[in-house]
């Protein structure tokens, strides 16, 4: 039998066997994938981590600073005192001038869909609860592209959308609804 179920070992024995460089590479490739899918969801439970209170609380530092700048029901990102530039996602440096002075100020709310797509499966806890779970990506009017919470099915040909922050266990996430409609958790 030339199948060994020790990873490291399938591995090697599928480079020797095939000598092939672009086979090990697709073997050891689809490995890591299925180790990564598998484990990844299971690292955070093992933690003893509550993911049931809320979304996911891993965030880079700038995009925790987003969650303090957060104003229920107001939409506030980052602008450049340079050249006024609005940032989205939060960022160290304005992707246009490379300028390093951000201030987070509110910006207008109003934005057009792009894209909406419904999530129905989804292994954390938090999102599980509330599937299902829509995304929308939305224009905003004053700059960039945000992905949001759709927080009611849209209509066919309703194309503007508000954009706001809603504040859900202590963590701030974006969501969207019809512009005639005022955003309510």
């Amino acid at each position: 039998v030339w199948w060994n179920p020790c990873a490291s070992c399938w591995v090697r024995q599928i480079s020797t066997r095939c000598r092939g460089l672009n086979l090990l590479w697709s073997a050891a490739t689809v490995w890591l994938i299925t180790i990564a899918a598998c484990a990844a969801p299971r690292l955070s439970y093992a933690k003893g981590c509550d993911m049931s209170v809320g979304p996911p609380t891993l965030r880079s530092p700038q995009g925790s600073k987003l969650d303090e700048h957060a104003v229920d029901g107001e939409l506030t990102l980052q602008q450049c005192s340079a050249c006024q530039t609005v940032q989205y996602p939060p960022r160290e440096l304005c992707h246009h001038c490379l300028g390093d002075e951000l201030n987070w100020s509110a910006v207008s709310r109003g934005g057009d869909l792009l894209a909406y797509s419904e999530l129905q499966h989804s292994l954390e806890p938090f999102f599980q609860e509330q599937l299902p779970w829509r995304l929308a990506s939305v224009k905003l009017d004053c700059g960039p592209v945000v992905l949001a919470r759709l927080i009611v099915s849209c209509p066919p040909g309703i194309i503007r959308l508000e954009v706001s922050h809603a504040i859900q266990a202590g963590s701030s996430i974006l969501q969207a609804s019809p512009a005639n409609r005022v955003n309510k958790a």
